[in-house]
């Protein structure tokens, strides 16, 4: 077989109904690797990708971007004030996070799927899905449509404790620092 750049894989397994885990380390690439998904004209991918927001070089927060619409909402942010309705997961996490933000994604997601998307991004799962808040919900085993592929964002160190608690065994690997694949 043929070797291809990890876009490539991505789109080869996504469009083959193959759900995918995206992984690597903070900062490796993985939002990125979306948004260029997104950008490919006759690929539809719904879902949501988080992209960080920056003051200088601080991230200072993120947005949920909507690829299917382009619309963005703010998830999550450092300044208390930003955000009227926030929780956190124990108060060890570096960001507040909106709680609209993850209705929004949900309403996102229901109709992205109703559209007939090949595959829905879901960027990213972490900390808050493993103590079943955040997107957790609409991550659950049983929750999850069978009629469009899933892209799962992951944190490499998260990837096990994702993997079990959502049943992701089946799910195909896609690490960023892995080149090229087969």
């Amino acid at each position: 077989m043929k070797s291809m750049d990890i876009q490539t894989a991505a789109e080869k397994l996504l469009c083959a109904r193959q759900d995918v885990i995206l992984t690597g380390e903070k900062n490796s690439g993985k939002s990125t690797l979306c948004m260029h998904l997104a950008s490919v004209p006759s690929f539809r991918l719904g879902g949501f990708i988080s992209a960080g927001m920056w003051e200088g070089n601080e991230k200072t927060g993120y947005q949920l971007y909507r690829p299917a619409t382009g619309e963005r909402i703010l998830l999550a942010s450092r300044d208390r004030e930003r955000l009227s309705d926030s929780c956190a997961a124990d108060g060890k996490l570096a960001f507040l996070f909106s709680k609209e933000a993850f209705i929004r994604a949900e309403q996102w997601l229901a109709d992205d799927l109703s559209r007939g998307v090949q595959a829905v991004c879901i960027d990213e799962v972490g900390p808050l899905e493993l103590q079943k808040q955040g997107f957790y919900d609409i991550l659950r085993p049983g929750r999850r449509s069978d009629n469009a592929a899933y892209l799962f964002v992951v944190r490499r160190s998260l990837l096990p404790e994702v993997t079990a608690l959502l049943s992701l065994d089946h799910a195909e690997i896609l690490d960023m620092e892995k080149k090229p694949y087969e």
